[in-house]
């Protein structure tokens, strides 16, 4: 990242580098913060979504909708304040026909969701490249100084 910032202000007056680190930082912290939240949400949201349902399906029954909304936001919830022995006990609780296959439940669910997460992280990536060729190519001048 040192090099990036480095890149960023090689061609910005000595003057206006204050300035110019300050609107860098925010953006900078403003599309972290973002990032990590909303990309951290899909991922927990993924995960769960897929869990309940291998759940499901290693269970060889089928739920009502409202019912499988349910568990999922509450798996959701597990997952974002309980501790990993919460986890365990959440899991313990499930049926003992499930528990061979939940170590593979588990991971699976892991997968997918990280998998589908980083293609939607790639798309916003490729999304930003080509907004990059929008920007104009100078940058404007005011005529007078802002007081």
């Amino acid at each position: 990242m040192t090099y990036i910032t480095s890149l960023t202000f090689a061609d910005t007056d000595e003057a206006d580098k204050a300035e110019a680190r300050g609107v860098y930082r925010a953006f900078q912290n403003l599309g972290a913060s973002l990032g990590r939240g909303i990309l951290g949400t899909l991922l927990v949201g993924w995960a769960s979504v897929k869990i309940v349902d291998g759940t499901i399906a290693e269970l060889g029954q089928t739920l009502d909708p409202e019912v499988r909304r349910s568990a999922v936001r509450s798996l959701q919830v597990a997952i974002q304040t309980l501790r990993r022995s919460g986890h365990r006990a959440i899991f313990a609780d499930l049926p003992e026909r499930i528990q061979p296959a939940l170590d593979s439940i588990l991971k699976t669910a892991a997968v997918e969701a990280m998998q589908g997460t980083l293609l939607i992280i790639l798309a916003l990536c490729l999304l930003c490249l080509g907004l990059l060729f929008l920007l104009p190519k100078n940058a404007k001048k005011l005529a007078a100084p802002i007081e």
